[in-house]
């Protein structure tokens, strides 16, 4: 690392720290259901009720981030990067602590709605930031790297809470301690981050501006969107519901909370050996790179349907974790200054994330009435079922774009 680099991998350590707090906010939803589950029960709900009840606070949770998304990006412009992170990470712990000290549905799915939409601004902005620092030939790396933040985040997210759960914790004290986390980190990040460089690159992009609605008729850009959609609709139902399955397999709440951590830590090695392998391989192989990782994605997810065991159960998170991770922080992350300038690199991504987040819809309450009618092994075959159609449609774009 040169002198002229450390500057800009300074602020990226301090967005892995900012955004990794992010998700203190988001994996406690996760962790803390079955306790949640527990106490709606002897509140008088079944617990089928409690479920899907839970599922539909998480699907329009999942409706906020995407209405977000697609603003983000004006945010993110108006308020720059580093006041933008600051407002979502902000406004997404004050929300994570209401939610703690509520009580009632209706009051959980408001709250947990307001967290998802300051939540959905923090990301545009890390794009923005990291476009800003980085020149075009290292941004695979820079991303892949930022990427642990959400990755390695989620597993150490979740390791904290199940520690605490553990030790006596219920799921309100999870929610309080999750969002002084975060209210720390954002003030850190306050403190010591900057938007850009004090002299900016000489070589900032490989792009010239580009109009965002053309960006609809480029078969790489709708590639990189479907692809998120299969992505995502397989990242957000594993981190939201990998504590329930593994409690339904008989493991107690903390030991299914740290066990469902196999799956971003694993993640996070995959992030990273794809973006130093996507930086090498072009465009075009980033493309067929993500094409496989769709397919073996699909397999791993159609290898639920055999696990008799936990232990086998083990293996294959953290298999879905080496094969989906990386090729889903390319999609959500480097994909942006892939297509666009890094000014623009904000509101494409918002747009990519968007459409992603079109699929994790499915993710809470339609996997959660599939999981209660047909068990666990409906919901993996429908992900696989996914999977493979959106490999296939990936395919046929790749090849109108050659």
């Amino acid at each position: 690392m040169t002198t002229t680099e450390r500057p800009a991998w300074r602020a990226a350590l301090l967005l892995i720290l900012g955004y990794t707090a992010y998700y203190f906010c988001r994996t406690n939803f996760s962790v803390g259901r079955p306790s949640q589950l527990a106490e709606l029960a002897q509140g008088g709900l079944s617990t089928g009720a409690a479920t899907v009840a839970l599922g539909r606070i998480a699907t329009l949770g999942v409706v906020a981030g995407i209405c977000g998304k697609f603003f983000a990006g004006r945010i993110v412009h108006r308020l720059g990067g580093v006041w933008a992170f600051l407002l979502g990470g902000i406004g997404a712990a004050l929300a994570t602590a209401a939610f703690g000290r509520s009580s009632g549905i209706p009051l959980f799915g408001l709250f947990w709605v307001g967290n998802r939409l300051f939540q959905s601004v923090g990301w545009p902005a890390t794009i923005r930031i990291v476009g800003s620092w980085f020149t075009a030939g290292n941004y695979g790396k820079a991303m892949g790297v930022v990427s642990l933040s959400w990755l390695f985040g989620d597993a150490l997210a979740r390791a904290g809470q199940a520690r605490l759960l553990a030790t006596g914790w219920d799921w309100r004290g999870v929610y309080i301690a999750s969002a002084a986390v975060l209210l720390g980190a954002v003030l850190l990040c306050g403190l010591f981050l900057r938007e850009r460089p004090v002299e900016p690159r000489a070589t900032a992009t490989p792009h010239a501006p580009v109009p965002l609605r053309e960006l609809f008729a480029r078969p790489a850009f709708l590639g990189v969107c479907i692809a998120a959609f299969g992505f995502t609709l397989v990242n957000v139902t594993l981190s939201e519901w990998l504590p329930v399955y593994f409690t339904g397999i008989g493991l107690s709440q903390g030991k299914a909370a740290l066990a469902s951590g196999l799956y971003p830590l694993m993640g996070g090695l995959s992030a990273v050996a794809f973006g130093a392998l996507g930086d090498r391989a072009g465009s075009q192989g980033r493309q067929r790179l993500l094409i496989g990782g769709m397919l073996l994605t699909g397999a791993t997810m159609a290898g639920f349907l055999l696990a008799r065991t936990p232990e086998i159960a083990f293996v294959l998170v953290a298999l879905a974790g080496l094969v989906a991770g990386g090729p889903y922080a390319y999609t959500v992350g480097a994909a942006a200054l892939d297509l666009v300038e890094p000014k623009q690199a904000a509101a494409v991504n918002g747009i990519i994330d968007g459409m992603g987040y079109l699929g994790a819809i499915l993710a809470g309450e339609a996997v959660a009435r599939l999981a209660v009618a047909l068990g666990w092994n409906g919901a993996f075959a429908a992900l696989a079922g996914v999977c493979l159609l959106a490999s296939g449609l990936c395919v046929v774009l790749l090849r109108r774009s050659a």
